[in-house]
């Protein structure tokens, strides 16, 4: 079966051998002698052409005699005849090539894809193997790729505007109603709004305007004020706007100046009959401003500095502060003179000095009736402002006169008041003062004292116990003495029952109270309402 690419290259292999006729003619044309006509092609050559389609070498030329060169052109004849043929061998096996290839292709069996189904157009042609030849696969575009061609081949597209239906009028429905439609109940379309951005120095612009203009008003303000403390608003014509201040004429004689001016003209000042007299107008016209008390008293001039005095000459100046480390540094053309006095007035000026600076620190001192009123004046301070605070202590047993000494002692000395009542089954202590003394006295009574420890005191030097100022109090041998702690007693104990605010106090002082039994301790504590106390100690348990 012949193949349309056959006949096309039957066609070209016709034209190649016109050519070469032609050329051959051309050259043997201006030859005298002829030459001989080519031998028939190689075997080799046959072959090919027999293997390409029954292919027969072209005949030679007709209408063309061979002519017959003499014998010494017979080499450069038979050279040019053996490139012609070899020139038409490379031609043929082009050819044959060519048509064996698209032979081969047409022959080809059809490549499907899997479950029998048809390839890709783009690879009917690649069979497993990519051919040297076919260098890609992928078609090329028939448009530009590049930017700048595309930015050049772009056409503006012209857009078309949209025509907007108009919305039917409800109102024309017959079944609309007023009262429910309205324009609120359909939601309407709101158009997006784009960024608008601001130019620089613009807001900066703004604010010097409004700055200026706020300037040109109290400008304003202050000429129409000074007018009006003048009295000279009648006078003045005020002219808003960018208009200029309209002014009258200087009169002949100024309002001031007529009560001096007899004629009232100013010829009188030339003539010497200004009345200087009467000065009323002129009063009225003299600003005499209010004094004003200062806040702040005026002290006296501040005293010189010494290096002042010193300069004036007032005092002498002062002798410079030797010690024995800086000595030869000062005094180093006397200490070399004399070195054993110059040392012992050093030494001597060192005692003085710090004589003196003990004295000034002892009359800095403050004496006995200072300290006392000092530690009052403290005490009355903080009772203002931060009030009375009481606290109630439960102890075991307090018949040692360590424990009544300790007790006592600290609540004077803190400035407390309250009272100390010695009972059979347990001592109650009540002590009222400021929260400073108050925290160092339950310090003392929880922390300080050892409550519990022996005491190897004989009981016969508790004899000596101090009586209660009102003589209320029993002797020392009604109260059952014992040592502390001692062998058949229980351990010595103080619990705090109680502590808080109180507004008043309840006791003048501080006394110790002996009470037999709970009536008499709640009949002394209730004269100043304070028998709860007792109660609530009574039912107190650690």
């Amino acid at each position: 079966m012949s193949h349309p690419n056959s006949s096309e290259a039957e066609k070209l292999l016709e034209q190649k051998k016109k050519e070469l006729q032609a050329k051959l003619a051309a050259m043997m044309g201006g030859r005298s002698g002829g030459i001989r006509p080519p031998p028939p092609p190689s075997q080799a050559s046959s072959n090919s052409y027999q293997n390409t389609n029954n292919y027969q070498p072209p005949a030679p030329p007709t209408g063309v005699r061979p002519q017959i060169r003499p014998h010494s052109n017979n080499r450069s004849v038979t050279d040019l005849q053996k490139r012609i043929l070899e020139s038409q061998n490379r031609i043929n096996s082009a050819v044959a090539s060519k048509i064996a290839t698209t032979n081969a292709q047409n022959q080809a069996p059809k490549i499907t894809g899997g479950l029998n189904s048809q390839l890709h157009p783009m690879l009917a042609s690649f069979n497993g193997k990519q051919d040297d030849n076919q260098t890609t696969f992928i078609p090329k575009p028939n448009f530009a790729t590049a930017k700048a061609n595309q930015k050049v081949a772009t056409k503006p597209v012209k857009k078309e505007a949209k025509k907007e239906e108009k919305e039917p009028d409800l109102t024309q429905n017959p079944y609309f109603d007023p009262v429910l439609g309205s324009e609120t109940l359909a939601p309407k379309f709101r158009a997006p709004r784009n960024l608008r951005f601001n130019m620089q120095g613009k807001f900066i612009a703004q604010g010097n305007q409004m700055r200026a203009e706020l300037k040109a008003q109290q400008l304003k303000e202050k000429i129409l004020n000074t007018a009006k403390k003048s009295e000279l608003e009648d006078k003045l014509d005020l002219i808003t706007g960018d208009q200029s201040l309209r002014r009258e004429p200087p009169p002949d004689i100024e309002w001031w100046d007529l009560p001096f001016l007899p004629s009232q003209s100013y010829t009188d000042i030339d003539s010497n009959r200004v009345n200087l007299s009467d000065q009323a107008g002129l009063t009225n016209y003299i600003h005499h401003p209010v004094s004003i008390k200062s806040s702040a008293t005026t002290s006296s001039l501040p005293a010189k500095p010494m290096i002042e005095k010193i300069r004036l000459g007032l005092l002498p100046p002062e002798e410079p502060k030797v010690k024995l480390s800086n000595l030869m540094r000062v005094l180093a053309n006397e200490s070399v003179q004399d070195p054993t006095k110059i040392e012992a007035k050093v030494r001597r000026d060192v005692a003085l000095r710090k004589q003196a600076h003990e004295q000034q620190n002892q009359d800095r001192k403050l004496t006995a009736d200072q300290k006392r009123d000092k530690a009052e004046r403290k005490l009355e301070e903080e009772l203002k402002y931060f009030g009375y605070q009481c606290t109630v202590y439960k102890v075991g047993d307090l018949s040692h006169p360590k424990f009544k000494f300790k007790v006592d002692k600290n609540a004077q000395q803190l400035h407390l008041t309250g009272a100390v009542i010695q009972a059979d089954p347990f001592c109650l202590i009540i002590v009222e003062g400021s929260p400073k003394s108050i925290k160092a006295y339950k310090k003392l009574m929880l922390r300080r004292i050892k409550w519990s420890e022996e005491d190897n005191i004989n009981s016969d030097n508790n004899d000596s116990d101090e009586e209660d100022g009102d003589n209320d109090e029993a002797s020392g041998s009604d109260v059952k003495k014992s040592q502390v702690g001692g062998e058949g007693k229980e351990a010595n104990y103080c619990h705090l029952v109680w502590e808080g605010q109180i507004p008043n106090p309840i006791f003048k002082g501080f006394r110790f109270k002996k009470c037999p039994t709970d009536a008499i301790a709640k009949e002394f504590l209730g004269r100043g309402k304070g028998d709860h106390y007792w109660d609530l100690a009574k039912a107190f348990e650690a």
